[in-house]
Protein backbone atom coordinates (compact mmCIF):
# COMPACT_ATOMS: atom_id res chain seq x y z
CA UNK A 1 0.00 0.00 0.00
CA UNK A 2 1.36 3.06 -1.24
CA UNK A 3 0.57 6.66 0.87
CA UNK A 4 -0.40 9.31 -1.09
CA UNK A 5 -0.75 11.97 1.12
CA UNK A 6 2.57 14.05 3.41
CA UNK A 7 0.97 12.93 6.58
CA UNK A 8 2.43 15.51 9.42
CA UNK A 9 4.89 17.89 8.39
CA UNK A 10 7.14 20.62 9.71
CA UNK A 11 5.97 23.89 8.21
CA UNK A 12 8.46 26.55 7.34
CA UNK A 13 7.63 29.78 9.81
CA UNK A 14 6.70 32.32 6.92
CA UNK A 15 3.87 33.86 5.51
CA UNK A 16 1.29 31.58 3.76
CA UNK A 17 1.29 33.40 0.70
CA UNK A 18 -2.79 31.80 -0.45
CA UNK A 19 -5.65 33.56 1.30
CA UNK A 20 -7.80 30.55 1.38
CA UNK A 21 -4.95 28.47 3.30
CA UNK A 22 -3.91 31.65 4.97
CA UNK A 23 -7.30 32.04 6.87
CA UNK A 24 -7.51 28.26 7.51
CA UNK A 25 -3.85 28.02 8.94
CA UNK A 26 -4.86 30.87 11.28
CA UNK A 27 -8.41 29.13 12.01
CA UNK A 28 -6.20 26.10 12.88
CA UNK A 29 -3.14 27.82 14.85
CA UNK A 30 -5.61 29.86 16.89
CA UNK A 31 -7.38 27.13 17.98
CA UNK A 32 -4.56 25.63 19.53
CA UNK A 33 -3.20 28.37 20.71
CA UNK A 34 -6.56 28.72 23.06
CA UNK A 35 -6.16 25.15 23.96
CA UNK A 36 -2.50 25.63 24.98
CA UNK A 37 -3.34 29.06 27.28
CA UNK A 38 -6.66 26.51 28.60
CA UNK A 39 -3.76 24.11 29.70
CA UNK A 40 -1.79 26.80 31.05
CA UNK A 41 -4.42 28.21 33.23
CA UNK A 42 -6.05 25.20 34.12
CA UNK A 43 -2.48 23.57 35.33
CA UNK A 44 -0.98 26.90 36.97
CA UNK A 45 -4.02 28.86 37.72
CA UNK A 46 -2.85 31.68 35.54
CA UNK A 47 -4.68 35.16 34.79
CA UNK A 48 -4.02 35.59 30.97
CA UNK A 49 -5.23 37.96 28.40
CA UNK A 50 -5.23 37.11 24.76
CA UNK A 51 -6.24 39.35 22.00
CA UNK A 52 -5.47 38.21 18.49
CA UNK A 53 -7.22 40.00 14.79
CA UNK A 54 -7.61 38.37 12.06
CA UNK A 55 -6.76 39.52 8.75
CA UNK A 56 -10.01 40.90 7.82
CA UNK A 57 -10.60 42.43 11.46
CA UNK A 58 -12.33 39.75 13.38
CA UNK A 59 -10.62 40.05 17.36
CA UNK A 60 -10.50 37.00 18.62
CA UNK A 61 -9.89 37.10 22.44
CA UNK A 62 -9.63 34.16 25.60
CA UNK A 63 -8.95 35.44 28.91
CA UNK A 64 -8.87 34.21 32.22
CA UNK A 65 -10.99 35.83 34.58
CA UNK A 66 -11.81 38.27 32.48
CA UNK A 67 -9.90 40.56 29.80
CA UNK A 68 -11.06 43.49 32.11
CA UNK A 69 -9.20 42.13 35.00
CA UNK A 70 -6.00 41.33 33.28
CA UNK A 71 -5.87 44.42 31.48
CA UNK A 72 -6.04 46.53 34.93
CA UNK A 73 -3.85 44.57 36.31
CA UNK A 74 -1.97 45.27 33.02
CA UNK A 75 -1.99 48.66 33.53
CA UNK A 76 -1.34 49.19 37.41
CA UNK A 77 0.48 45.47 38.52
CA UNK A 78 0.82 47.47 42.04
CA UNK A 79 -2.27 48.05 43.02
CA UNK A 80 -4.38 44.88 44.55
CA UNK A 81 -7.43 43.83 42.59
CA UNK A 82 -10.91 42.70 44.20
CA UNK A 83 -9.85 39.58 43.18
CA UNK A 84 -6.21 39.35 44.75
CA UNK A 85 -8.57 40.17 48.54
CA UNK A 86 -10.87 37.29 47.37
CA UNK A 87 -7.98 35.11 46.99
CA UNK A 88 -5.94 36.36 50.15
CA UNK A 89 -9.08 35.67 51.82
CA UNK A 90 -9.99 32.36 50.19
CA UNK A 91 -6.01 31.28 50.88
CA UNK A 92 -6.92 32.46 54.88
CA UNK A 93 -9.90 30.50 54.96
CA UNK A 94 -7.93 27.58 53.43
CA UNK A 95 -5.40 27.24 56.26
CA UNK A 96 -7.89 27.94 58.77
CA UNK A 97 -9.39 24.82 57.67
CA UNK A 98 -6.31 22.57 57.06
CA UNK A 99 -5.17 23.60 60.89
CA UNK A 100 -9.05 22.36 62.17
CA UNK A 101 -8.91 19.33 60.00
CA UNK A 102 -5.24 18.62 61.36
CA UNK A 103 -6.76 18.81 64.69
CA UNK A 104 -9.60 16.68 64.24
CA UNK A 105 -7.46 14.29 62.51
CA UNK A 106 -4.96 14.05 65.57
CA UNK A 107 -7.75 13.80 68.07
CA UNK A 108 -8.92 10.88 66.17
CA UNK A 109 -5.46 9.30 65.75
CA UNK A 110 -5.33 9.67 69.28
CA UNK A 111 -8.42 7.92 70.13
CA UNK A 112 -7.76 4.87 67.80
CA UNK A 113 -3.97 4.54 69.58
CA UNK A 114 -6.27 5.27 73.17
CA UNK A 115 -8.72 1.97 71.77
CA UNK A 116 -5.88 0.04 70.85
CA UNK A 117 -4.17 0.17 73.92
CA UNK A 118 -7.61 -0.57 75.74
CA UNK A 119 -8.01 -4.07 73.57
CA UNK A 120 -4.49 -4.90 74.10
CA UNK A 121 -5.36 -4.48 77.78
CA UNK A 122 -8.34 -6.56 77.68
CA UNK A 123 -6.76 -9.21 75.67
CA UNK A 124 -3.85 -8.59 77.80
CA UNK A 125 -6.61 -9.52 80.65
CA UNK A 126 -8.60 -12.41 79.06
CA UNK A 127 -5.21 -15.09 78.83
CA UNK A 128 -4.05 -13.63 81.75
CA UNK A 129 -7.18 -15.01 83.46
CA UNK A 130 -8.29 -17.21 80.65
CA UNK A 131 -11.84 -15.32 80.87
CA UNK A 132 -12.06 -17.29 77.27
CA UNK A 133 -12.91 -20.68 78.87
CA UNK A 134 -15.53 -22.10 79.52
CA UNK A 135 -16.98 -21.52 83.82
CA UNK A 136 -16.49 -25.31 84.04
CA UNK A 137 -13.20 -25.73 83.55
CA UNK A 138 -11.62 -22.61 85.77
CA UNK A 139 -9.11 -24.20 88.26
CA UNK A 140 -10.20 -25.36 91.54
CA UNK A 141 -7.38 -24.07 93.01
CA UNK A 142 -7.50 -20.39 92.26
CA UNK A 143 -10.93 -20.84 94.39
CA UNK A 144 -12.28 -19.97 97.65
CA UNK A 145 -14.14 -22.06 99.41
CA UNK A 146 -17.55 -20.22 98.83
CA UNK A 147 -16.50 -20.49 94.80
CA UNK A 148 -15.96 -23.96 95.21
CA UNK A 149 -19.25 -24.67 96.79
CA UNK A 150 -20.58 -23.02 93.88
CA UNK A 151 -19.57 -24.83 91.58
CA UNK A 152 -20.43 -28.44 93.33
CA UNK A 153 -24.13 -26.94 93.84
CA UNK A 154 -24.46 -25.82 90.15
CA UNK A 155 -22.75 -29.45 88.56
CA UNK A 156 -25.09 -31.07 90.99
CA UNK A 157 -27.82 -29.13 89.63
CA UNK A 158 -26.60 -29.91 85.85
CA UNK A 159 -26.45 -33.68 86.89
CA UNK A 160 -29.74 -33.69 88.11
CA UNK A 161 -31.45 -31.54 85.41
CA UNK A 162 -29.55 -34.11 82.76
CA UNK A 163 -30.83 -37.38 84.34
CA UNK A 164 -34.31 -36.13 84.50
CA UNK A 165 -34.26 -34.77 80.93
CA UNK A 166 -32.74 -38.52 79.92
CA UNK A 167 -35.38 -40.06 82.08
CA UNK A 168 -38.29 -38.21 80.60
CA UNK A 169 -37.33 -39.16 76.97
CA UNK A 170 -36.97 -42.64 77.79
CA UNK A 171 -40.36 -42.48 79.01
CA UNK A 172 -41.38 -40.80 75.86
CA UNK A 173 -39.64 -43.53 73.68
CA UNK A 174 -40.98 -46.37 75.69
CA UNK A 175 -44.27 -44.40 75.26
CA UNK A 176 -44.47 -44.61 71.67
CA UNK A 177 -43.29 -47.73 71.58
CA UNK A 178 -45.86 -49.16 73.38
Amino acid sequence: MVKTTKGKQKIDMKKVENEEDRMITFSKRRSGIFKKINELVTSCDAEVGFLVFSQVGTPFTFSHPSMEVVANRFTNPKRQTPRDNAQIVGEAYRKQRIEELSETYEKLAEEVEEEKEKQKALEDLVEEKKLDTFWWKTPIEGMNEDDRTLVHDTFVELHDGLCDLLAERLRLASDDSA
